[in-house]
């Protein structure tokens, strides 16, 4: 289901960038039902790839009402405060997806199965958690955590939210 196509700088090929849609031999096309063919395969390529995208890495007490989702470096911040907070007796379960989009079962799955979650995320408008919240997850599960003042979460941080979290819970 993929199509031919040449890469810009191949000898004696062409690759135009259009905002256009092509059809499946790359020429610009403004035909409808050539518009539903192409939106429809790129459909099946997510559905056919799904399947082999790496699935979340999880740490933590599987068992705790509270999970905590995290993205990239954020990670080994959070899992740090865990491990901070497991030494005071304060139970956390983490997920740290890999794939982003398509929202992966296995993150839906994690968010189902705790009472509460916290999303993690250095950004002003909370896109992690509207995408998840798009894509079936409760919204009353959810709880943002947000900085987006160019600084890194630390773990000292990190570890006084979740367990002043774990207080008021």
């Amino acid at each position: 289901g993929i199509s031919p196509m040449s890469f810009p700088g191949t000898r004696n090929a062409m690759n135009l960038v259009t905002g256009n849609e092509r059809d499946e031999w790359g020429r610009v096309s403004t035909e409808p039902v050539n518009r539903v063919r192409m939106m429809d395969k790129r459909s099946r390529k997510i559905e056919t790839i799904t399947p082999d995208l790496p699935k979340g890495m999880e740490w933590g007490d599987p068992d705790a009402p509270t999970g905590v989702i995290v993205t990239g470096i954020l990670g080994g911040v959070v899992a740090e405060a865990v491990q901070r907070l497991e030494r005071k007796g304060l139970k956390f379960h983490c997920h740290r997806p890999r794939t982003l989009w398509p929202v992966l079962a296995d993150t839906l799955e994690f968010i189902r199965k705790h009472e509460r979650v916290l999303v993690i995320e250095q950004s002003e408008g909370a896109q992690l958690a509207a995408l998840l919240k798009s894509e079936g997850a409760c919204s009353d599960h959810i709880i943002s955590i947000l900085r987006y003042d160019g600084l890194q979460f630390s773990a000292g941080e990190i570890t006084e939210i979740l367990e002043s979290g774990e207080q008021q819970a």
